[in-house]
């Protein structure tokens, strides 16, 4: 079966995709970005996580470093939610949330950015790396954030406050040191599917 890019391009946006499809791949018609993408689809290609630092100077790099400590955590847990769903339980980052008031945070970037407060965040990554073109992990990132990025912080707040959620499931008001589980945020990411809240649509393929 030849599989043109369009058609990887829709796969992309929520990765509705059949290991037996990926498996009628053309080799030599598609870029090496779009084997990887399509194999991590049906869950079939293993990526180590990214270093926390280069996904989050990512993300920021994409925003034009316009980005507060608060928008970077929820954009950071939706690209992973949406990623650890997609593949299968793999992660994005190489990161452990936890479930604070205004949703999930990932403690280790909280502190590192924390002294930003409400301002932009400026370049406190010093161990993140580049990607690799056509990483999937990028790719992911750069179709979130066609999206995400704009949206106000409230909004982002809320989507990550969906009541069916894994931040739902494990928030204890006015505790710290929750862990949710990646068994949990995968489980968000395909009740989500299911319900209709995330959509196969490209440029709509947030929660």
């Amino acid at each position: 079966m030849t599989v043109s890019r369009k058609n990887i391009a829709r796969t992309n946006s929520i990765g509705y995709i059949t290991c037996a499809w990926a498996a009628n791949f053309t080799p030599l018609r598609l870029t090496k970005g779009e084997r990887c993408t399509a194999l991590l689809m049906c869950g079939n290609l293993k990526v180590m996580a990214a270093r926390l630092d280069t996904v989050c100077r990512y993300i920021c790099e994409k925003s034009g470093w316009t980005v507060t400590n608060l928008q970077l955590q929820k954009l950071l847990y939706l690209s992973q939610m949406i990623y650890i769903g997609r593949s299968g339980g793999n992660r994005l980052a190489d990161a452990d949330f936890e479930a604070w008031d205004y949703g999930p945070v990932e403690p280790k970037i909280y502190k590192k950015v924390r002294m930003f407060g409400k301002d932009r965040i400026k370049d406190v990554f010093p161990e993140a790396r580049n990607f690799a073109d056509g990483d999937p992990r990028s790719l992911l990132i750069d179709e979130l954030c066609q999206d995400l990025l704009r949206r106000r912080a409230g909004e982002l707040v809320e989507l990550t406050h969906w009541d069916g959620g894994a931040w739902a499931k494990n928030y204890v008001p006015g505790a710290r040191g929750v862990k949710i589980p990646d068994a949990d945020i995968l489980r968000e990411y395909r009740d989500r599917i299911a319900c209709g809240n995330l959509r196969d649509n490209r440029s709509n393929s947030s929660a």
